[in-house]
């Protein structure tokens, strides 16, 4: 295996980092909203915020993992329509289902951080290096 690689593409290392900022603000407003009463108008404002983010990462993912240079329409729409009627213990078992995705993602997060370290300081491999911002 050669000891150097070289860097990722731009785009995969521009869409890897601006995927943070909204992946961090999305588990913020996960994070921030206890502190506003149930049914506020600030709460609920952050609520919206944060659909709109995991849809932003969601977005974000399918562009990164069909990186090809080709557009990827998304239907045209501003807004998504309810996908299902309502249904109370449907929703509860998404919701749970969704804050264990949630844990599961603070776990990835870190895992991902400690494996890019571990290339870096362990390895001493190129990995980390190829996909920084600033070439190094």
């Amino acid at each position: 295996m050669p000891a150097f690689r070289q860097r990722y593409s731009a785009p995969s290392i521009g869409l890897h980092w601006v995927m943070l900022v909204p992946i961090v603000a999305a588990y913020l407003c996960m994070d921030i909203t206890d502190f506003f009463p149930r049914g506020s108008e600030i709460r609920n404002t952050i609520r919206s915020v944060h659909f709109s983010l995991g849809l932003t990462v969601f977005a974000l993912l399918w562009l990164r993992l069909r990186a090809r240079g080709k557009p990827i329409p998304y239907f045209g729409l501003t807004t998504l329509p309810a996908l299902l009627g309502e249904n109370k213990a449907l929703a509860k078992q998404l919701k749970d289902i969704h804050e264990t995705g949630a844990t599961i993602g603070y776990l990835l997060i870190g895992l991902h951080a400690a494996a890019a370290l571990f290339h870096h300081y362990v390895k001493r491999d190129t990995t980390l290096r190829r996909m920084l911002l600033l070439k190094s």
